[in-house]
């Protein structure tokens, strides 16, 4: 089982309290990784069947099934950090990163770029991270609407500015998948309205 950046870069997506110790950290599984502060929750799926052909670290086991664990956020940090570049020569499966050791105390997760092995060793978070599996049941009626996601940043960004303390945003999301999603906020301070209209992928 490997991970990419992206199974670490929702590190983001932790509570940044510590209140809540179970969910300031990155819950990491063999299936896959995730996050949340309670109000966002975000799973990344880890890189699957390229496990044979990571190569052999002396003294260390690529771990293909584990007990999942909870990697606190400034040790993903540290793990991103040793990421190989993105150019890593004929051997693709470079760019990602393995977990070595995982047990009730620790975990260590590192990279190698064939002349060196790099690891960060870390004390795992010891809590029981929330069963948020059934918070991604579709249950009910869903309109599936496929839009560029730069732009609905960009439109996000806009609105976090734009709404003041409050952050409020309305969408509303169209039955037909052909029509734009609508987006409308209000500045109280100025008071002044905005909307914005975001085309789908068609």
């Amino acid at each position: 089982m490997l991970l990419s950046k992206h199974n670490l870069a929702i590190k983001s997506f932790c509570s940044k309290t510590s209140e809540k110790p179970e969910i300031s950290g990155i819950f990491i599984s063999p299936k896959e990784s995730a996050a949340t502060d309670g109000f966002r929750l975000v799973k990344v799926s880890t890189i699957k069947n390229l496990d044979k052909e990571y190569p052999e670290i002396p003294n260390k086991k690529l771990l293909e099934n584990f007990k999942p664990f909870i990697l606190p956020k400034e040790k993903a940090e540290e793990v991103i950090k040793i990421f190989n570049p993105e150019k890593t020569g004929p051997l693709p499966v470079l760019k990602y990163a393995g977990v070595f050791k995982s047990n009730e105390k620790e975990a260590e997760i590192g990279t190698t770029d064939l002349e060196s092995f790099r690891s960060v060793n870390a004390r795992i978070i010891n809590a029981h991270f929330p069963d948020y599996q059934q918070l991604f049941n579709e249950n009910g009626k869903y309109v599936e609407i496929k839009v560029n996601a730069e732009f609905l940043k960009e439109i996000a960004s806009f609105f976090a500015s734009f709404t003041g303390k409050l952050k409020e945003v309305v969408l509303k999301v169209p039955l037909e998948k052909e029509k734009a999603i609508k987006f409308y906020g209000e500045n109280q301070t100025d008071n002044q309205t905005a909307e914005a209209l975001l085309m789908p992928i068609k």
